[in-house]
């Protein structure tokens, strides 16, 4: 048996609501990436200088494109997304890449998940005990609701925050900071 580890939430509202929700996020990731960049823009200087040498035409936007793109494990990939399930009348929500951008010791776009009211905490994982407040049945009931699950893009809708019209907006932001 395979290790299961999905930390996720369930959405008590409507799909439409769901996307009204995932676009207001999207504009603090917007926000929130942007800072972020211009805390590491010693990184954003270096690559430009890399690219340069290797005579490759630069702008920020193909850089982070790239780097969105790479799945690298760097402060200049902002990939970040949600992954959507409809299942026996849930829908749940996992979100990726939430956890890289912080601001004076918290994590703003974390937190706008955690704390908002239709986001109930859903998390499954087989490979220890469940938590002392689930009851038994509730964690098994968990277990089936996640049971359906291999690959997240295949088996449930991707809302990508890092897209490309995003990361656009994000570098016209980060021009703005850093001018």
């Amino acid at each position: 048996m395979s290790t299961k580890i999905f930390d996720a939430y369930l959405w008590s509202g409507t799909a439409p609501e769901l996307m009204e929700f995932l676009k207001e996020l999207r504009q603090k990731y917007i926000e929130v990436a942007s800072n972020h960049l211009v805390r590491f823009q010693g990184s954003i200087e270096d690559a430009r200088k890399t690219w340069e040498v290797k005579d490759k035409y630069f702008t920020i936007s193909l850089y982070l494109q790239e780097q969105v793109s790479s799945g690298i494990n760097d402060p200049t990939n902002i990939e970040t997304s949600a992954a959507v399930y409809f299942r026996d009348e849930m829908i749940a929500v996992q979100f990726f890449g939430l956890g890289l951008f912080y601001e004076d010791g918290k994590r703003p776009l974390q937190e706008i998940v955690q704390n908002h009211p239709k986001l109930q905490e859903y998390s499954y994982w087989n490979n220890v005990d469940e938590p002392e407040e689930v009851t038994e049945e509730e964690w098994d009931a968990r277990r089936d609701f996640w049971d359906f699950l291999n690959v997240p893009s295949e088996d449930g809708l991707v809302y990508e925050f890092s897209s490309r019209n995003t990361i656009w907006e994000i570098c016209d932001n980060y021009r703005k900071k850093t001018r």
